[in-house]
């Protein structure tokens, strides 16, 4: 697959839709209805721009996890609670704005909810995780939990 078809509107979750899709190179539009977005498009190692994310999304675990070549996120909406391994291994991946609170909670198999969001992301440097203002210590606190360093956190003004 090297070209996503359109998806319907009326689709409310997308979990593993384009899961090691490694040809495809450009994202759909994501309908406005969808909630789960876990593992979409985990893997599509050639996808160098993330589609706009809806404004209900709640889970996006591994989202775009794999995605080699990504180096332009969208902007994570307030809705989501869950973002484990959400960027792990985006490695050319510079800059993320986060609008959602972080989140403390887990999967009923332990697994943290912000839990390596962005491990390996080696091209993330320091204040390119944009968080919100009152959620900027928060952040900075659980930066290692979320696979990366302090440093990579700065306030979204």
């Amino acid at each position: 697959l090297t070209q996503a078809p359109d998806i319907p509107p009326n689709v409310t979750d997308m979990r593993a839709c384009f899961h090691g899709c490694t040809s495809l190179t450009q994202a759909p539009q994501i309908p406005a209805n969808v909630t789960g977005m876990s593992s979409c498009f985990s893997g599509c190692t050639n996808l160098t721009q993330a589609p706009d994310i809806p404004p209900n999304v709640t889970d996006m675990r591994a989202c775009f996890a794999f995605c080699t070549s990504l180096t332009q996120a969208p902007d994570i909406p307030a809705s989501v609670t869950n973002m484990s391994w959400c960027f792990s291994r985006c490695t050319k991946l510079i800059s993320v704005t986060l609008k959602c609170n972080y989140n403390n909670g887990t999967d009923v198999d332990g697994t943290h909810h912000f839990k390596n969001t962005f491990k390996n992301c080696s091209s993330l440097k320091q204040g390119m995780i944009k968080v919100p203002v009152g959620q900027f210590e928060t952040y900075k606190a659980n930066a290692g939990i979320m696979g990366t360093t302090a440093d990579r956190f700065a306030k979204d003004e």
